[in-house]
Parts: C-alpha cells; structure tokens; sequence
C-alpha cells in the first residue's frame, strides 16, 4: 500500500468511532424530525470505516502486485484483533446466554463455535466482515477491472438494500444470514469497493459540487430514513443514498487542509480501540459486576463515550510507543 496520511480522516474516523456508540447506547430512540436528522451522523460511521479501508487499501493498486506484504500484514492484525477481542468478551458469557452459571468448556465451545466462526460477537462483526470483505474486493480486483468491480458491488449493495428494507420482514432469518451474507456481501464489500474505486480513479472534483452533490445525498438519505420510520416492522439496515453520502464527506475531508500532526495520527489509532472496547464498558456493569445499569439513553451514551475514549486514546498512545520502541530497536527497519 502506497503510504499517504490524510489528517482529517484520522480526526473524523474518531469522531465517528462516538457516533457508533450512539448507536449501540441510542440516546436518540424516540422518533421524531430532529431525531432522523441527528440518527443520520450514526448510521454513517460504519459505512465511512468500511470506505476508508477500501480508499487507503487501494493504493498503488494500478502500479504494484495486490496481495503485497503491507496487505497482508493489514489482514492479519484484523485477524489477530478479531481473536483477541471476542476473548475479552467470553467473560460475558455466562449472564448473556447461560443464566449465570459458572463458565465452563461447554459454554466456551458454544461461543466459539456460535459468536466466533458461525457468527460474531455483538459488533465485533465490523471485523469479521471486514477481513472477508477486503478479501473479495483485492481477489476481484486481481482479476477484473475497477469498473467491472463497482458495477459487482453496485448490485450487491442493492440487492441488499431490497433484501432488508423492501421485502417482506422475516427478522429470525436475517439475523441467520448476518454475518455471512449482509455484513460481508451487502455491506463491506460494496463500501470497500467504493471507497476503492475512489482512489484509483483519482479524478478530481471541487469542493462546490460535491456540496452540491451531498445536499442532494443528505436530503434524500433523510427522506428514505423517515419514510421506514414511518412503516411498521421495518428494520432500516441500508439505505440506497448511503454509499453517496460516504464518498461525498471522504471527499471534502481529503480537501481540508490540516496540518499533520501526531495528534490526528493518535485519533485515528484511538478510533480502532473505541470502537472495540465501548461495548464491553456498555455491557459489563451489568453482566459482570452485576449493577444495575442502562443501556441506552443519554447519560449511557456520554459515559461510555467519555470512559472509552479515554481509554482507547491511552492505548493508542501505548500502540506509538510501542511501535516506535521496535522500530529503533529493529534500526528503522519497521
């Protein structure tokens, strides 16, 4: 991967690493006008991470072989995160799923197999699909043409959106299908696509279209969230102006010209660890300490984010010492 840093992806990637747990924490549950409109900051964080790995995994794409040792260097530390952090979940376990029996090999066995091949843990599925979908976009790319890409992923996307939004709901048999199907092949292969084409293409646009291009993505992402809020027993999982409205905010951040500064390369590492630690501080007052504590509404919502935040930037602090340490050490090799 051709190394170029963006400091305001890396400031925006932690703000919206807070807007996802707004949406594990829903301080804006209630519907109304104000409510839609504000949801819409948390429904696109997902989204704008999956398009961020398929911007900065493309490239040098066009001018080097696809599966280079930085590549799969990035592969395997989703892996190793993945693993890592559906073990610090196993000590919820036992209060979640078992009535609180003492944790024993049968119930690691069954999250094994349920919430880490079979299925994921809670939001750690933004990892598994992910790595699966990062995969499929650089094995396609190997072998097909950017455009023809796109296109794959165009339909995908959208056959996602009718499957969830359009079609009659059958809520047991989309969760079955999740992991495998919605997370890898309706969300982050798409977003990851997206986010590629954008950066091998590379054209240019100004900053006055694309405002006027995201009025018009905003205005109609606002129209399909309250036209689902409106029907009963929909789910709105995707919206069909989501991809635009990502691409178009990637686009004006990479156009703002901030000074780069450790800071924002601190965030952006801070992002990674929020988003990973903020539910265990959301779920283990309750299934570990037994306390009776929310979760969800405002006062959950600004305490997780203040606890997490703190918390994932010290450990992105630890991360750059850490790396620094190694690469003195290794003489500048690392």
């Amino acid at each position: 991967m051709q190394k170029q840093y963006y400091p305001a992806i890396g400031f925006a990637k932690f703000i919206f690493s807070i807007f996802i747990i707004g949406q594990h924490t829903q301080p804006l549950f209630e519907e109304s006008f104000f409510n839609t409109a504000a949801r819409i900051l948390f429904t696109v964080a997902v989204p704008f991470f999956f398009f961020c790995a398929g911007f900065f995994l493309s490239r040098g794409l066009d001018s080097e072989s696809v599966f280079t040792k930085k590549r799969i260097a990035y592969f395997l530390r989703i892996a190793v995160l993945y693993i890592v952090f559906s073990f610090v979940y196993l000590p919820l376990v036992p209060s979640m799923w078992f009535a609180d029996a003492p944790i024993n090999c049968v119930q690691i066995m069954w999250f094994v197999k349920e919430r880490m091949l079979f299925g994921c843990f809670e939001h750690l599925w933004y990892l598994y699909a992910l790595f699966f979908g990062g995969l499929i976009y650089l094995l396609l790319v190997r072998f097909l043409k950017i455009r023809a890409v796109t296109l794959i992923a165009v339909i995908c996307y959208t056959v996602g959106v009718v499957f969830h939004n359009i079609l009659p709901p059958n809520e047991e048999f989309k969760y079955s299908v999740w992991i495998g199907v919605q997370s890898v092949l309706f969300s982050a292969f798409p977003m990851i696509t997206f986010g590629g084409a954008l950066s091998i293409t590379k054209r240019k646009m100004s900053k006055k279209f694309l405002l006027c291009i995201g009025v018009i993505s905003l205005f109609g992402y606002f129209t399909e969230l309250r036209i689902y809020s409106l029907l009963p027993d929909r789910l709105a999982l995707q919206m069909f102006f989501i991809p635009l409205l990502v691409a178009i905010v990637f686009a004006l951040l990479c156009k703002l010209e901030i000074k780069k500064t450790n800071v924002c390369k601190v965030l952006q590492s801070a992002s990674t660890w929020n988003y990973l630690i903020h539910m265990w501080i959301i779920l283990a007052p309750q299934h570990i300490f037994g306390l009776n504590f929310s979760q969800s509404g405002w006062k959950t919502f600004l305490m997780v984010s203040l606890f997490s935040s703190v918390l994932s930037i010290l450990f992105a602090l630890a991360e750059s010492r850490l790396r620094f340490c190694l690469k003195k050490n290794c003489g500048g090799s690392l």
